[in-house]
Order: C-alpha cells, then structure tokens, then sequence
C-alpha cells in the first residue's frame, strides 16, 4: 500500500495470526546512488482474548507542574464485571503503589494522585500534581479484570527535569507539502536566572553529516543556504523556524541546539530533534461534472430528412390515388407531358 512517488514503502498483512508476531525490518535501496538504510519495527499480536496495556515508554515532566500518566488497555474482552486497576513506581529496586482504582472507588498514596480515567472506555489514566525530580523513575500500569482474572502490566519511564533546568521541547515529526513553508517549532524553558545571552542554532543532517541552516546569538542573525526566516520570540522562548518553498531534497532530520550563557555560572545546553517529511502536492481531481440531460433530446438531421422523405412519399401517393378517384370513367387527349421541375431542397431540421 506504499507509493514511492511520497516515499512510502508500506505494507499491510491481512488475516494476521498470533505466530505473526516478531521483528519486522523494512530495507530501502536507491539507486543508482546505491543508498541504503534499514527500519525496525516490533510487532505484537494478541488474541481478542488476551488484555493488553499500553503506555509510553517514556515521558518528560516539569517540576511543579500537574502531569497526566497515560494508560489504556483493550475493550475486547466480553463478560467482564469489574476492573482493578494499580499503578506502582520503582524506587530503589522496590515498589511502591500510588493508586488503586476498583469497583468505582480510588484510593490515593504518598503522590497526588487523581483518577482522571474511564473503565467504559478502557482508560486507566492518572494525573499527579505538583510533581518534583525525586518523582523520576520507572511506573507501571496494572490492569485486571474480573471474573476471568485477567491481568496485564504497562510500563513507563518518568523524567522529571527541575525548574532552573534547561529544557526543549520539540515535535517529533513535521508534515509539509512541496512548495509550501513549513514552520519547525521549538521552545525552551524560561525560568533560569542570571543569564547573559543566548546562542540559538538550527542544523540538518544530511549523509551523516551535519549542516547548519540557521544563527543567532547575540541578536545577530546568520542565515544559510535555504530560505530560512526567523519567527522566534526570546521573550516567550521561542526559537522557531520557517523555511519556504520547501522542496522534498529539505526533507531530513533536523536539530534545534540552544546554549544559555550565565553571568558566574556555568553554560547550559539542551537540543531537541524534529524529523521533517516533505510530500509532493496531490493530483488535482477532475470536477467538471457530467451533464444530465434534462430534457428529451432534439432529432439529428439525418433523421429529420428521412422523417421528410417518407412525408413526402405518403402526400404523393395520396394524390395519385385521389386523381385516378375523381378522373376513372372520363375520357378525355392526353396532353403532352410538362418537363419536370426542379426539386428545390428539403429543411434539414423537418
């Protein structure tokens, strides 16, 4: 189901069995440039049967902010009268629960913990407020259902950076169109103190090697080779980019690095990453509707002649027949026979 015109070498399996589960690789060669590169994908296949959790692997948190830990399983399973559900996080080797969620009754431990889920919709989301960096580590999501007794875990991988931390946040992905401008997002956090000035640099990696496309430190700006503008605001901390008339050779993985230079103190340094996937603009469809004949259609004129050729026929017949009538019985010369004259057209349209 791939198109290579848009770089997509897809497949789909059909009448998938759990034996088909395992590694998949999907392998792409050009040429004649003779480039090659691999993608790996795992696949899972469960019986509609079996319950399965699915959450992040990982996650990135702000100190003091409220923060959702996402859990959902699946709604395959038929006959089932209630839901337990537990979330753990592993400190130190050892476990420690922090919510309990069963027959329509929560229970909270030493987190702030709050059920924000819903087991009609299979959902075993919690959110925790106020979170703080002791709260990185390693959570898991514990489902059971009963009566079958049912039970199937989630794990998760929680970071949690501090305030005075630098931290960017990027999108993972950006889709754009050929021709268009793209607009590559990115921020950065905007509580540390005792700053001097900040360098902000944009790169692309291109064969392994990298390439920078954008500058500014000090509030000068350097642009590179393609047509780059600046929409960052350092105020809000926003670095973001644009690039226009994109072309599908600016696709590639992309890097927004920024250093913050601090009276006294040490520079900091963060960089988020941004796959950019440029496609080419789709066919037009054809909208030019198909007339509908509201009416019944007007004779051509082939038909009109033949439809005046029999008239003419039948009016000269019944002549004929009524002058033999009238005359049948009378004896009269026969006068000499006039030149015939010439026939005058006939009205193509009848």
């Amino acid at each position: 189901m791939g198109d290579e015109s848009k770089c997509d070498a897809s497949i789909t399996v059909s009448d998938i069995k759990t034996n088909d589960s395992g590694r998949y690789r999907c392998e792409v060669t050009v040429y004649p440039q003779i480039k090659h590169d691999i993608g790996y994908l795992q696949l899972n296949v469960k019986s509609p049967s079996e319950l399965v959790v699915v959450t992040p692997d990982k996650m990135n948190a702000m100190a003091g902010t409220t923060f959702i830990l996402p859990c959902s399983y699946t709604c395959t399973i038929s006959g089932v009268t209630h839901t337990l559900v537990e979330w753990f996080r592993i400190i130190d080797g050892r476990e420690e629960r922090i919510y309990k969620y069963t027959a329509g009754e929560s229970s909270h431990w030493p987190l702030q913990a709050t059920w924000v889920g819903d087991v009609s919709k299979c959902d075993a989301s919690i959110t925790v407020s106020d979170i703080q960096t002791h709260d990185s580590g390693r959570y898991h999501c514990e489902v059971t259902v009963f009566p079958q007794n049912i039970q199937y875990i989630g794990y998760l991988q929680l970071i949690v950076h501090p305030r005075t931390d630098l931290a960017i946040v990027t999108p993972d992905a950006k889709d754009a169109t050929v021709g268009s401008t793209a607009l590559l997002l990115c921020f950065y956090t905007c509580t540390i103190t005792g700053i001097r000035h900040t360098l902000v640099e944009w790169f692309r990696t291109i064969g392994g090697h990298d390439e920078k496309v954008y500058k500014i430190t000090h509030r000068k700006r350097s642009l590179r080779p393609m047509q780059v503008t600046w929409v960052g605001d350092e105020s809000t901390c926003n670095v973001s980019i644009t690039i226009s008339d994109i072309q599908t050779h600016d696709a590639g993985r992309y890097r927004c690095e920024v250093t913050i230079y601090r009276h006294d103190k040490p520079s900091m340094q963060d960089i988020g990453y941004l796959q950019l996937n440029v496609h080419n603009e789709p066919e037009p469809r054809d909208a030019t509707p198909t007339p509908t004949p509201t009416s019944a259609p007007a004779p051509s004129p082939v038909a009109a002649i033949v439809l005046g050729v029999i008239a003419a026929v039948l009016f000269a017949a019944l002549v004929a027949v009524g002058v033999v009538f009238c005359c049948k019985g009378r004896t009269r010369p026969r006068e000499p026979e006039a030149p015939p004259q010439e026939m005058q057209p006939m009205n193509p349209v009848g």
